[in-house]
């Protein structure tokens, strides 16, 4: 069985079905491109935030100070 990579701190984990994740990105494109080029992926795809999450991350509480 394959291992399963470690994901970036710039990738939030959304959901993980056997082989494949669906992420979303936190920043900037760079530190995802460079650990994607250390990765043994066998295909990748980008697209646009859904609507549903656009509208979570949008009225999301800021966190409360410790």
């Amino acid at each position: 069985a394959a291992e399963r990579a470690d994901l970036p701190s710039c990738l939030q984990l959304v959901r993980r079905d056997g082989c494949r994740c669906q992420c979303e990105l936190d920043g900037p494109t760079p530190p995802l491109v460079h650990w994607a080029d250390d990765q043994p992926l066998a295909d990748i795809s980008i697209g646009p935030p859904d609507l549903g999450s656009m509208f979570h991350k949008f009225y999301q509480l800021p966190s409360e100070p410790s």
